[in-house]
């Protein structure tokens, strides 16, 4: 059997999906079923008796994985309506005015309850907190509703919410997670020294495309959003693979053995990963560059659909309702679709030139299976991306650049760095007229009505029937050329 691991995590997605369709009740009949179900294939076919096997583990690992956060989720909900007191560490700032909190003690009219979990932190206006913090909170629980923000709280990983006010969020002294201190300082100096160099439009992008979306103002956002580019504003593949990149020069350069180059690479990438504030986009694209940067090192060929899925097994077992998150869904289906899609239209528009047909072919790839998303969250298609992504993304690789050069360069007090930051700000005037020139060309972004589930089916269905067609087609026209 190829690609075996992938055939245990897709069982082990099963078992998830058993739980997110409400089917645990039938967990002990669909067992009576399958067992000898797979005790009869196993003999039948004995070959595969130890891939049925870890298949049926697999699968029952994603039920209890998957329950287990649902039984999280229904004990913050046993609080609902009490006042508590929690303490426990900042893990994340969502916005100013909301911010995740792991408890580590939680306690109702002075008494213990025992409870751990992670909960969202609503302090009712703005509060200076940051990763790693230690905080004592006192407010009321409130549990996930089914309204329109459930999946938006369960995808950051909340078990519930907090509400509470300013006054009584206490800081206290001291670090409860140093990792996520110094992250937050090394973006802080990151953020200091771009705001020294660029003026406060071009510094404003120039954090956005290093730290992510959160250093970006919504007017900043709505623009490179109707030119089809606000990805270049959420950390992802690209952002990682250039600071990768980077990373293997500098430290290439700097002699390490290679063994000891992987290791430093690695924990840059971590704690790269912090300062961006762990988006599932980012992990999943530091993820997966350590997997390849793994193959590189010990000369062995990684199989890129196997990685993928692979690193998504292991954020859901981090955090199963992270598959709620909206950059959960949109990062991982676009490299999906890179991966399964990138080599179809690379062929289809070879007619037009090798980097345009590139080009063309990574817009189209990455934006074909997130379209029904795209206009379930947003209600908008952007035609126009095709050409901006054409135009914007090489200057965004070359802006990063930029930017990691003046950020060496100012630390180590070369005065290189501010012809360097001259540099950066001329592509960002350039990116800025493209986006503007782009946004304002007709019917090139036009809002588009939600649909529903039915619909999801019936485009992925279509999709699924035409790639399996596309490949039988290549199948058969390569036997035939034999």
């Amino acid at each position: 059997m190829k690609r075996k691991l992938l055939f245990f995590v897709l069982s082990f997605f099963a078992g998830c999906g058993f739980c997110i369709l409400n089917c645990t009740c039938l967990l002990i009949p669909f067992s009576c079923l399958a067992i000898p179900a797979a005790l009869y294939l196993s003999i039948r076919y004995g070959q595969y008796r130890h891939e049925l096997l870890f298949a049926f583990l697999f699968f029952y690992w994603g039920v209890a994985v998957f329950s287990l956060s649902l039984n999280a989720e229904e004990k913050a909900s046993v609080f609902g309506g009490r006042w508590v007191t929690v303490e426990g560490t900042v893990s994340s700032v969502q916005r100013a005015d909301r911010f995740m909190i792991s408890v580590e003690e939680m306690s109702y009219r002075g008494i213990e309850t025992g409870y751990k979990g992670r909960l969202m932190v609503l302090p009712g206006g703005k509060i200076n907190v940051v990763p790693g913090q230690n905080v004592v909170v006192t407010g009321r629980v409130k549990a996930i509703g089914d309204n329109d923000y459930r999946n938006y709280y369960r995808g950051a990983g909340a078990a519930g919410i907090l509400q509470s006010y300013p006054q009584y969020v206490k800081v206290l002294p001291g670090c409860g997670n140093r990792i996520r201190c110094y992250s937050y300082r090394a973006a802080g100096w990151i953020k200091e020294g771009i705001e020294r160099a660029f003026t406060p439009e071009k510094s404003e992008i120039a954090r956005g495309l290093l730290l992510g979306g959160r250093e970006v103002s919504p007017d900043t956002r709505g623009r490179f959003s109707s030119a089809g580019v606000s990805h270049l504003l959420a950390v992802s593949g690209l952002h990682v693979g250039i600071i990768a990149g980077v990373l293997v020069w500098l430290t290439r350069r700097a002699g390490f053995p290679p063994g000891l180059r992987f290791l430093a690479i690695c924990l840059l990438l971590v704690l790269f990963c912090f300062m961006v504030g762990l988006t599932p986009s980012v992990i999943r694209a530091s993820v997966m560059a350590s997997i390849v940067l793994l193959g590189v090192f010990v000369n062995r060929q990684q199989d890129a659909l196997t990685s993928l899925v692979f690193t998504a097994f292991l954020l859901v077992v981090g955090r199963p309702f992270i598959i709620y998150s909206i950059s959960f869904q949109l990062s991982f289906l676009a490299c999906l679709g890179l991966i399964l899609f990138y080599p179809v239209f690379r062929v289809w528009f070879q007619f037009a030139g090798s980097y345009t047909a590139r080009g063309l072919s990574l817009t189209l790839s990455s934006q074909i299976l997130l379209l029904p998303l795209l206009i379930n969250y947003f209600g908008y298609i952007t035609p126009v991306s095709l050409l901006t992504n054409l135009l914007v993304i090489p200057l965004a690789a070359v802006l990063l650049w930029c930017i990691i050069i003046f950020l060496f360069f100012w630390a180590a007090g070369i005065p290189l760095y501010m012809p360097t930051a001259q540099i950066g700000g001329i592509i960002i005037d350039i990116m800025n007229y493209i986006v503007q020139t782009a946004g304002s060309i007709p019917w090139g972004n036009f809002r588009a009505e939600a649909k529903g589930t039915v619909f999801l089916m019936v485009y992925y269905g279509t999709v699924c029937i035409l790639l399996i067609v596309v490949n039988l087609r290549n199948t058969i026209g390569s036997e035939v050329t034999k």
